[in-house]
């Protein structure tokens, strides 16, 4: 029991470094989140994404959105305004010079409760 919780620590562990070091080196970061903000206000539009990265430990991710930016509900191209806060993504991004900016965003399907 003891050896299966240290092996869980040095997994969740390991895996927070990684996306750590892949975010911080410039490589594309892929997570699935909820959407806590959206600014679609103001230029740059922006969006924010919660996700866990390890009991207890939230990681709040907030890129700005370009011209190559690839935002899809489903299989169809999207808007950010399609997007509302509580919504589930997967959220590919990756660090630039001056912040994070998003590459893909793609809003997953709804789970539905079966009935019975």
């Amino acid at each position: 029991m003891k050896i299966t919780s240290i092996a869980i620590v040095l997994v969740a562990l390991l895996s927070i470094l990684a996306l750590w070091d892949r975010a911080f080196a410039g490589g594309p970061v892929l997570i699935t989140g909820t959407v806590t903000a959206t600014n679609t206000t103001t230029p740059p539009e922006i969006l924010v994404v919660k996700t866990v990265i390890a009991k207890g430990k939230d990681l709040i991710v907030g890129c700005r959105l370009d011209e190559k930016t690839v935002i899809k509900v489903g299989h169809r191209p999207a808007k950010l305004d399609d997007l509302q806060v509580g919504d589930r993504v997967n959220l590919t991004y990756s660090r630039v010079e001056d912040g994070l900016v998003c590459h893909t965003i793609v809003k997953r399907a709804k789970m539905e409760k079966k009935s019975g």
